[in-house]
């Protein structure tokens, strides 16, 4: 299981409005499949995310999108389907954005970055710190307010992008307090980060 992440250059803002979060979170499913069909085929028919269905070669844990970077835990049998993953997924949308905004040239700082994750415990607290994101960044005041991550499955239990429910014990209520616990330390940490890095 691997924490992936990326962020576009020189924190360039790559998601502007509802739509392209839309897009990249129907691309997260899509990719998460082997598939004989184009992408633009599936989005183009209303793009009902339940309709993906087939094979899968990963999945999805966790993942939040900010407006200049992404998050995302994934397992998956190997670190090659990961990468195969993530290129179809960052060139995809590299090619939507930039036809949509008439620009060329790449929109992400290289490949994503992944971290190894050791334990279960692990992973749990790292759910959180991604959940907790907008918070931290003050983009909403609590992590259900944030439409683009996957707190929402989580708090719920019902998964849709996601597939936690083998990995992850605390969900729920239990999940959306565990949360809560975190924000106001989360926050001090994050402006700790800029007074160090200033």
């Amino acid at each position: 299981m691997f924490h992936v992440f990326n962020k576009s250059i020189a924190g360039y803002k790559i998601f502007n409005e509802d739509l392209d979060y839309k897009r990249f979170i129907f691309a997260l499913k899509f990719y998460s499949f082997r598939k004989r069909y184009s992408f633009s085929m599936y989005w183009a028919r209303d793009y009902d995310i339940n309709e993906i269905k087939g094979e899968k070669t990963l999945d999805i844990i966790s993942y939040v999108l900010m407006p200049t970077h992404f998050h995302l835990i994934i397992n998956a049998e190997s670190e090659k389907d990961i990468s195969s993953f993530c290129a179809k997924l960052l060139d995809g949308y590299t090619r939507y954005f930039n036809l949509k905004h008439k620009r060329a040239g790449p929109l992400w700082q290289g490949r994503s970055k992944k971290i190894h994750i050791k334990n279960e415990s692990y992973l749990l607290h790292l759910t959180r710190y991604i959940h907790l994101n907008p918070v931290t960044a003050f983009l909403a005041s609590h992590p259900k307010d944030w439409p683009h991550s996957s707190y929402g499955e989580f708090t719920s239990q019902k998964e849709n992008i996601c597939s936690f429910k083998n990995h992850i014990d605390v969900l729920g209520k239990d999940y959306e307090i565990f949360c809560e616990d975190r924000i106001s330390y989360q926050r001090e940490l994050a402006s700790i980060k800029d007074l160090i890095c200033e």
